[in-house]
């Protein structure tokens, strides 16, 4: 089995899709929670205007600023993401 390497910086992007740093060097893009609240209430509303008066700024964390655990975890906004698995399936390039 392959050793994954540590998770050493996270960033939101301004598509709100995280981009993630490893230790190799390697990095990986993965949707966000925001990003799925996101689309989800917009598909909810039925049209986009109506959509968009339900996002409220809480949604949105902007910068690098992110919660690193012991286990390859990391927390952002209180949502806690699987590093391992971000490096299995997360994009290579950003979509």
């Amino acid at each position: 089995m392959q050793d994954i390497p540590k998770v050493v910086r996270v960033a939101l992007l301004p598509s709100l899709f995280l981009r993630v740093e490893f230790a190799d060097g390697a990095v990986r893009y993965w949707r966000s929670a925001i990003n799925k609240t996101e689309l989800d209430l917009l598909k909810k509303a039925g049209n986009l205007r109506k959509g968009l008066t339900q996002l409220k700024p809480e949604y949105y964390w902007l910068g690098t600023q992110a919660t690193f655990g012991q286990d390859n975890t990391f927390a952002i906004n209180r949502v806690i993401y699987d590093g391992n698995e971000i490096y299995k399936q997360g994009n290579r390039q950003p979509t």
